[in-house]
């Protein structure tokens, strides 16, 4: 095969510089660092934290990362002295540029028309890697126009069935999305610290890092449970939504061996300033939050039954619409005057505080007396793996 330097050239480049976003998507995902426009609540963080960012257990970006440098590194052979391995080079571009371009068309759709969010760095990405892949196609259609006893079709049938394999895999498997930060000290899981007394009103968790007095927020169950566990969340959050539902069979299950604290974080930099911008999903998160607030606040005994009116569906109803549901449940004079207290504006502020403790970062956020659940956890089976092993429990039946 003839030498086409320019062409190869430019294929190396966008193949490395795919891989240079690739390695560093992948740091993130094993350093938990967080991305510069990728904070709680962007569509950077809807991506990346959605089943679709992992194929089976594996990032995307750790799978992409070598098909990326493969590209780079035969695009430099083609320019090759040496027709030997411009030949090899030209046999096996192919076969990695339907990886890279079938795979690029994949997670771009799926962000389009499955997750409804885009990821910057991802988009990014993919757009460099279908760009050479382009590039290698067209370059390849011109080589084996003159030369077509160079088509080497093993290969090409070999990375078609390997795109098909990892499509298939995301489709059939559901990865593990949330990501346990656990105290040091492994002993036993029902000390005194975990359950409040009149001697120790107090309640702390996560070994220690996370304390809070469990009478000043609302709760879903008893407070004499055996385990308190606190729930960070957001009306507005994709995340909380998908993974309350199955809190609620958790405690089903469980009964009154749980119970769970409502801590309301709200994704919206005008009530908390550890968002670092607004995002148009989550635009009226600090007044949703008012809401539930004031409702607990003027009837603790409606909180829930408000709470789970907001949680239903895949968003918030329209804020007029929970405003004529809070003023039925408490009469409207009462949630006027719980709305105008004082008391609903520091209890945000002290959730805000909460969450910065926490490490701030992906919400929801499960934090039990020994570990930390950071991240959607999800299937049903997750949920209870994650509490039975963390907790001293048993299913009631």
């Amino acid at each position: 095969m003839r030498r086409a330097t320019g062409i190869s050239t430019l294929i190396a480049a966008l193949s490395a510089a795919a891989a240079i976003l690739a390695a560093f998507l992948l740091w993130q995902s094993f350093s938990d660092a967080s991305v510069p426009g990728c904070g709680a609540g962007s569509g950077c963080d809807a991506v990346l934290s959605s089943r679709w960012s992992r194929i089976g257990p594996i990032p995307v970006s750790a799978a992409a990362l070598p098909v990326f440098l493969l590209m780079a590194f035969l695009a430099t052979g083609t320019a090759s002295y040496l027709p030997r391995r411009r030949d090899l080079s030209w046999r096996a571009l192919p076969a990695l540029a339907i990886i890279a371009a079938g795979a690029a068309v994949w997670f771009l759709s799926l962000q389009a028309f499955i997750i409804h969010h885009f990821c910057t760095y991802c988009t990014i990405t993919h757009a460099l890697a279908l760009s050479a892949s382009l590039l290698i196609f067209r370059q390849w259609f011109k080589l084996t126009a003159h030369e077509p006893r160079s088509t080497s079709l093993p290969p090409i049938i070999a990375a078609i069935l390997l795109l098909l394999a990892m499509i298939s895999t995301q489709l059939l498997f559901e990865p593990k999305l949330y990501t346990v930060t656990q105290g040091a000290d492994p002993t036993p899981q029902s000390s005194p610290q975990t359950i409040p007394n009149p001697s120790t009103p107090r309640l702390s968790l996560n070994d220690g890092r996370i304390s809070i007095d469990p009478s000043a927020w609302p709760i879903f169950g008893t407070r004499r449970a055996q385990f308190l566990i606190v729930m960070m969340f957001d009306y507005t959050c994709d995340h909380c939504r998908r993974e309350y539902p199955l809190l609620q069979q958790a405690r089903q299950r469980y009964g009154t061996q749980i119970a769970i604290i409502a801590i309301p974080v709200p994704l919206e930099p005008a009530c908390n300033p550890a968002v670092p911008r607004a995002f148009p999903e989550h635009i009226n998160a600090c007044t949703y939050i008012r809401y539930a607030l004031a409702v607990w606040k003027a009837d603790p005994a409606s909180f829930e039954q408000f709470h789970n009116r907001l949680m239903e569906g895949d968003r918030p109803p329209p804020l007029e619409q929970a405003r004529e549901y809070a003023e039925e449940l408490v009469t409207p004079s009462s949630f006027a005057a719980a709305l105008a207290d004082p008391s609903v504006e520091k209890h945000i502020q002290d959730s805000v505080q909460l969450y910065r403790d926490a490490g701030a970062g992906p919400i929801p956020k499960l934090i039990l007396p020994k570990a930390m659940i950071s991240g959607e956890i999800h299937p049903l089976q997750h949920m209870f793996e994650v509490l039975e092993s963390h907790l001293d429990i048993k299913p009631i039946r």
